[in-house]
């Protein structure tokens, strides 16, 4: 356990206390109101006029004592006032929760209030006349409430905002040592090939500890994040587990670009505090003229009883219901194959594809994708001459539209992979094009490894490259696209802009608007996102495409981890997984590649052309047992029934599973490891193990046993890296 330090201000004079309360009434009238969103208790207080939040709950918390305590649900700051108030954690630590002038706003009347569906609230500072609007809006479905925060310059002279948030604060306590051995936070690295690696930690060793200044805790832990790979180091998420409590919060940033997300203590209580771009994090800045406005990026948290996988339930019924957009031709999750990943990588020929587009047709793939390289000729450079998007010269000697008739003859919809954000620096276009199209800093196109980065901020872009996508429709009758994104914009576009931030925040709002547009010329086209496998994995992009690439891991023995962390990140209908046997493949290393695509969706590849009998039919058996109970997979949620597992482990077992509400139906996927151990016993919360049966799904005939205990099951797996997948389904229950 970590030692932890406190220095108290019990029986601070004035000028020791908190900015907030000095000068106030203590005896002054207090007003209290109580509201639910989404199932969620917000706690309304007023004190001395000021309006806010006392704490937010879950649907059955028991709320800790009342601290009198006011708590803005926002944070601010301009250039001029960003410390106004002088508190020395602010100063130093650069809290964003202390920054004026947010910090010391006063109300606008009281808080609007619709019950169970939304409350506003409205400030007003006088020195500069800015009025902050926040709204708190419930979701439609799981415990979700929707943060928009607008600061709208009502003065006379022009203001210059640097930094603009929602904040959830009023959370757990902190009064008593007890959050020390109590207070979990949940947070997931991300860097290329090592996608959503899922830590959990006491939040006191990961940058919070009890050393108070000025009354509030000065500490506290935070996730970041630079440029356009939003999930280049973390998942743009957390969850801040109360173990004491008994419950969880969570939160999610809904944008496509530069982020952070604070979490500390004000007031004797946790706040989150999550924000797109600042100055600190990502150089934005704007001045807003008299009567201009500015938004916050879209936030969304919530807070339910129980820990981990019940915050995980929560955020998945919400991005079900409420950001995933619909596509018929991909609702009954159509498998897909892609001629990259440990197949054509990049090189791909007439002679070459034909075989593999036989393959994929027999093993059962639905979808067949043409991925890099089809665009350049065989002496060129895909990477740098990516940008013009017409058919390889001579990789094809019958045409692209021979190979497009030939897919479409063995059954299956032809895709294409466009990385349609860049040109490379040999595109014969680049130097046709006017500097306005591209990033420029120093008055300079921006070049990161020999590309130049498309502004879709401006309109020309966006129609150029809706004309490539018509082109490649008519020409080729392509009904799947996958979009990739494989480097990092960083800070954003300078020219035209106040700020490279303010260049990020217009680029990616014509980015939105350029695939809001997309789905809506072509309902049945299902789109992909891709950034180097997971680098831009957020909610702002995944409510605009129907899949999600989530890594470019190519060995398979470092893939549970990865397949399994990801289930996180979006609806597991909507996440691809890559599933790749090679040509050497022994029976069990296929299955337990095919094992990857088995709990959301199937991104197949591999050299299946090219396996054993044995390894084909293992092939061809999990691609069937997919289609016999993926239509499960929407209704379904995500859960870790023995926790995350890491990257670099190497022994021992990884368990994740998809699972009904009403615990009639589960599948389980187990992967073993390295190591000595042969069994597991896997613990199943919520189902009534005298009336389930449980077996193995997929692969049939292969070593290995399940079997019923008294609160769950037991796995055996007599051979190190295999796995298995287990159906748990109630008797006489339907699925």
């Amino acid at each position: 356990m970590a030692n932890v330090w406190c220095s108290t201000v019990a029986g601070a004079r004035d000028h020791e206390l908190p900015n907030i309360l000095r000068g106030i009434d203590m005896k002054s009238k207090i007003t209290r109101k109580t509201c639910r969103l989404a199932g969620i208790k917000v706690g309304l207080i007023c004190k001395d006029k000021l309006w806010g939040i006392e704490y937010i709950d879950s649907p059955k918390g028991k709320t800790a004592g009342f601290n009198d305590y006011v708590h803005r649900p926002f944070a601010l700051s301009t250039r001029v006032f960003q410390t106004r108030h002088g508190a020395c954690e602010t100063i130093h630590q650069l809290r964003c929760i202390g920054y004026e002038p947010g910090y010391s706003m006063a109300s606008v009347g009281s808080p609007r209030i619709v019950a169970g569906k939304q409350i506003k609230f409205k400030y007003r500072d006088k020195q500069t006349g800015l009025q902050v609007d926040v709204t708190y809006r419930g979701a439609g479905k799981g415990a979700v409430i929707h943060a928009d925060v607008t600061v709208t310059n009502r003065g006379a002279e022009p203001v210059t905002i640097d930094h603009i948030s929602p904040a959830f604060p009023g959370l757990s306590t902190v009064r008593n040592n007890d959050w020390v051995e109590n207070m979990h936070i949940h947070f997931a690295r991300n860097a290329w090939n090592a996608e959503a690696q899922w830590y959990d930690r006491l939040i006191c060793e990961e940058g919070m500890n009890a050393q108070y200044l000025s009354g509030d805790m000065s500490t506290f832990f935070r996730l970041e994040s630079l440029g356009s790979f939003t999930s280049g180091r973390y998942l743009p998420m957390a969850v801040l587990e109360d173990r004491g409590a008994g419950k969880s919060y969570y939160c999610e940033i809904r944008y496509s670009g530069s982020w952070s997300m604070e979490v500390g203590a004000q007031g004797n209580r946790f706040y989150v505090l999550p924000s797109g771009p600042t100055k600190v994090d990502g150089q934005f800045w704007r001045t807003l003229a008299p009567g201009e406005s500015l938004a916050s990026v879209p936030i969304v948290f919530g807070v339910t009883d129980g820990g981990f996988n019940e915050a995980i339930a929560e955020l998945t019924k919400y991005r079900r219901a409420d950001l995933r957009p619909s596509c018929k031709a991909d609702k009954k999750l159509p498998v897909i194959f892609d001629d990259y990943m440990n197949c054509l990588l990049g090189d791909p020929t007439e002679a070459k594809e034909l075989p593999v587009i036989e393959a994929a047709a027999q093993a059962g793939a639905e979808y067949y994708v043409l991925d890099a390289g089809w665009s350049a000729g065989l002496r060129e450079n895909w990477w740098t001459a990516v940008g013009e998007w017409r058919e390889s010269p001579d990789r094809y000697p019958s045409g692209l539209k021979f190979i497009m008739d030939t897919i479409r003859a063995k059954g299956m919809v032809p895709g294409i992979w466009l990385e349609i954000e860049v040109m490379g620096v040999d595109c014969p276009m680049v130097d046709k094009m006017p500097d306005d199209w591209f990033f420029q800093r120093g008055g300079r196109r921006v070049i990161a490894a020999n590309r130049y980065f498309l502004d879709y901020a401006n309109p020309a872009v966006r129609e150029h490259c809706r004309g490539i996508v018509d082109r490649l429709i008519a020409d080729y009758g392509v009904g799947y696209l996958k979009i990739d994104y494989n480097i990092n914009h960083r800070e954003g576009n300078e020219a035209g802009y106040e700020s490279p931030g303010a260049g990020q925040i217009a680029h990616i709002a014509g980015l939105y608007q350029w695939f809001d547009e997309l789905r809506e010329k072509y309902p049945d086209l299902i789109v992909e996102n891709c950034g180097s496998g997971g680098g831009r994995v957020d909610s702002g992009v995944l409510e605009r495409v129907h899949l999600q690439s989530t890594t470019d891991q190519v060995h398979y023995l470092r893939m549970p981890s990865i397949t399994t962390g990801s289930l996180t990140a979006g609806v597991p209908e909507q996440l691809l997984q890559w599933a790749y046997p090679m040509q050497d493949s022994d029976p069990e290393n296929v299955a337990f590649c095919i094992m990857f695509g088995m709990l959301s969706r199937f991104d197949l590849a591999g050299q299946i052309d090219k396996l054993s009998k044995r390894g084909t039919e293992l092939v061809h058996e999990g691609i069937a047992v997919y289609k016999t109970y993926r239509r499960d997979i929407p209704r379904m949620i995500p859960f870790f029934p023995v926790g995350t597992s890491l990257i670099h482990d190497s022994e021992g077992f990884v368990v994740a599973g998809l699972k009904k509400e009403n615990h009639a139906l589960a599948y389980i996927i187990v992967y073993r490891l390295d190591g000595k151990q042969r069994e597991i016993e896997i613990p199943l919360e919520g189902f009534e193990m005298k009336q389930v049966r449980a077996a193995i799904l997929y692969p049939s005939q292969r070593p290995g046993s399940v079997r019923k205990s008294r609160h769950g099951i037991k796995v055996t797996l007599p051979r190190k890296r295999t796995a298995r997948l287990i159906q748990v389904q109630r008797m006489n229950a339907p699925g």
